[in-house]
């Protein structure tokens, strides 16, 4: 009877050690189909500093104000949202001075376009780089 239960008990044994090396196997396919969307995606997750920096920065306005996790999120947002502001503005400023420029862009790559084929001008190019720094 001692053969017997040792005989049940390495079937068992081996049983699991099947599964477990199928279970393996698949978390091995989904950790490589992981990091290649990852990689993909924005890096190795090592690499992601940024959520890191994140994560510090809740836990220790969380721990200096004592307010619950929801008005900590809440907190840390509308001042993220504050200091971005002016930088949202100038962004705007700038995308708004570059929609102005885009004709006068446009009329330089078109007199330097003709220059180039039809008239073959060697200083052609000079000319164009000159006006758009001035531009």
């Amino acid at each position: 009877a001692g053969d017997a239960a040792v005989e049940g008990a390495q079937e068992v044994v081996n049983a699991a050690v099947e599964e477990a090396m199928q279970a393996a196997a698949v978390v091995g396919e989904q950790a490589v189909r992981s990091t290649m969307w990852s990689r993909f995606y924005g890096g190795d997750p090592e690499f992601w500093v940024n959520i890191a920096y994140a994560q510090q920065l809740l836990t220790s306005v969380n721990e200096m104000t004592g307010l619950p996790w929801w008005g900590t999120i809440m907190t840390v947002t509308i001042c993220t949202r504050a200091l971005l502001f002016p930088v949202f503005v100038y962004q705007q400023q700038v995308a708004g001075r570059l929609q102005q420029a885009v004709p006068l862009l446009q009329e330089v790559e078109h007199e330097y376009a003709v220059a180039l084929k039809v008239y073959n001008d060697p200083g052609a190019l000079k000319r164009r780089n000159t006006r758009m720094k001035k531009i």
